[in-house]
């Protein structure tokens, strides 16, 4: 009776290969690794909606406040948060901000007034300052907000109001989007961006907590880092993992996409094992010449099978990638070798369900009702012509050529 109970108890024996294999480095993505849980996990769109939900976030908080974002906008929606922070830092709420000194130039007005409201702000890695060449080229390009240690907001969108809002120049807002988190373990959070708004090294925060089987997968998440100059590679390590290991579908929201040849090379194989691959671009942005360069890479991919949408009408700002229906990852990094080699960014990488779903149901929108395909695109736009030939392949070039600086530079800064 003892030994039937005792049988009974025991762990499938598909669980306990799982087990092995992982602690051996060889268990299946995603399931390589722990991911942590969280009480609630929400992917939200950037529009009017999510700025009022965040603002509501903000305006509840009743200990710290900690935002780190690469551009805070000139605007309405940049005074609007200021307003709320300064509201909130004189309830003696702890309110800090991080802003990038190449993203957010803070005019002298907004300076005084962060520094009346006990506000503590901190301006990342301002241009020739005392440091060398390769530190001055590093940027906090990510999108953070953590309320309560409670609350965590991570995503693409800067806080600007081409993000959130239409306006005369901008008549439908930026396609951007984040992850809600809800939880009471984002103490590691708080720890991280101290280190950033401190300028110290940051230090691994990659989750290891629980066993996971697939069975475990509903609120569960695990926050990427990516800093290649002080060794940490978790979001393009996790991408790489992801493309290999598809075997149905990729789904890449490319805002300004330029992947290292790796990269590419891995989704012309991905394609030729069968694997449905599409990517997702627009035909404007905020830089036009790393269009072009994206527009010379998608004539290329196009050619190997791979579907491209161009994205009409609308600036595409958000980088995400879904496979499989069962793995998403979204955040600040682009597929682009300045946010692989030396930007500050984050993402998180989930296998809850219901995001996934939502994410992937949102690229389907975007791709099928709003966008054209690559061959219709450059058949109606004339980039057949030579003109456009040679402005995309000149862009292409040139980025390339700034691809292997980085490259190079940064091998030997390793060495």
């Amino acid at each position: 009776m003892d030994s039937t109970k005792s049988s009974f108890n025991r762990p499938p024996l598909k669980l306990l290969l799982l087990q092995y294999l992982r602690s051996k480095g060889r268990a299946p993505f995603p399931f390589d690794g722990h991911f942590r849980e969280a009480n609630n996990i929400t992917f939200l769109n950037a529009n009017e909606e999510t700025l009022k939900i965040i603002l509501r976030d903000i305006q509840n908080a009743s200990t710290s406040i900690s935002i780190h974002t690469y551009i805070l906008g000139n605007d309405s929606v940049g005074q609007t948060f200021l307003n709320l922070l300064l509201k909130q830092a004189q309830r003696g709420i702890k309110v800090s901000l991080l802003t990038d000194a190449v993203g957010t130039q803070i005019p002298q007005e907004w300076k005084a007034y962060l520094q009346k409201g006990a506000i503590q702000w901190v301006s990342f890695n301002p241009v020739l300052s005392d440091q060398s060449y390769t530190q001055n080229l590093r940027r906090a390009h990510q999108k953070i907000i953590l309320i309560d240690d409670k609350i965590l907001y991570v995503g693409g969108f800067n806080l600007a109001q081409e993000y959130f809002s239409p306006y005369p120049i901008n008549p439908v807002p930026w396609v951007d989007f984040c992850l809600r988190i809800e939880s009471k373990k984002l103490e590691f959070i708080s720890k991280y961006l101290r280190q950033i708004e401190e300028f110290s090294p940051t230090t691994e925060c990659f989750a290891v907590e629980g066993n996971l089987n697939q069975d475990e997968i509903n609120n569960r998440y695990r926050f990427l880092m990516q800093d290649g100059l002080h060794g940490l590679h978790h979001v393009s390590d996790q991408v790489n993992k992801a493309l290999k290991s598809a075997q149905e579908e990729i789904l890449i929201f490319g805002g300004y996409f330029f992947p290292s040849p790796l990269l590419l090379n891995k989704l012309v194989k991905a394609k030729k094992r069968g694997v449905v691959v599409r990517i997702l671009m627009s035909e404007h942005s905020d830089v036009p010449w790393q269009l072009y360069a994206s527009f010379y890479i998608a004539q290329k991919l196009s050619k190997k099978g791979i579907e491209i949408g161009i994205l009409k009408n609308r600036v595409l700002h958000g980088k995400a990638l879904v496979t499989d229906d069962k793995w998403c990852c979204l955040g600040s990094y682009n597929f682009h070798f300045t946010s692989n080699l030396i930007n500050l960014e984050m993402n998180i990488e989930t296998i809850d369900p219901q995001v996934v779903s939502n994410l992937k149901k949102h690229f389907m929108d975007l791709f099928n009702n709003q966008s054209e395909l690559w061959h219709d695109y450059q058949s109606g736009h004339f980039l057949n012509h030579l003109y456009w030939r040679c402005r995309n392949y000149l862009a292409y070039l040139i980025t390339l050529i700034f691809q292997l600086i980085y490259q190079h530079h940064f091998k030997r800064t390793d060495q």
